[in-house]
């Protein structure tokens, strides 16, 4: 692999919390995620979407000492794992759903298309010859 298949994201936590849930901003802080009030993973999204999806990535998430025990790479694997595959769920549903508005929204259309085309098959035709002609001549 080329060197510039790969890239590295470094993000510093002050608490491993604020890997999901975002800090209270604070423009006077030297942490980014404090300045931007947004948690590490959507911070991770930011700088994802500029990436390309075929390059390799580490990510490295700098952490207070005393925040470090020894179990804590599972514990987070864990989490993302979980999250990641409710974001996935949830995203299925919003698609299913999406899908479900479009394909009612088709058939409202269609069903207006039809009778727009009946009614001016209908006025266009001889079927309303008992009408005067003068009630047509303004349109």
């Amino acid at each position: 692999m080329r060197r510039s298949d790969k890239f590295d994201i470094v993000i510093e936590l002050n608490s491993i919390k604020h890997l999901f849930n975002a800090p209270e901003m604070n423009p006077f802080s030297n942490n980014e995620l404090e300045v931007m009030g947004e948690s590490a993973l959507a911070r991770l999204l930011h700088q994802l979407e500029s990436q390309s999806l075929n390059r390799r990535m580490r990510l490295t998430l700098l952490l207070p000492a005393e925040q470090i025990k020894p179990d804590l790479e599972q514990e987070i694997l864990k989490a993302m794992n979980q999250y990641c595959s409710l974001n996935i769920k949830n995203n299925k549903d919003k698609l299913q759903l999406l899908r479900q508005f479009c394909w009612r929204s088709l058939l409202n259309g269609l069903t207006f298309l039809a009778v727009c085309l009946l009614l001016s098959n209908l006025f266009n035709g001889q079927s309303l010859s008992f009408i005067p002609e003068r009630v047509f001549e303004k349109f």
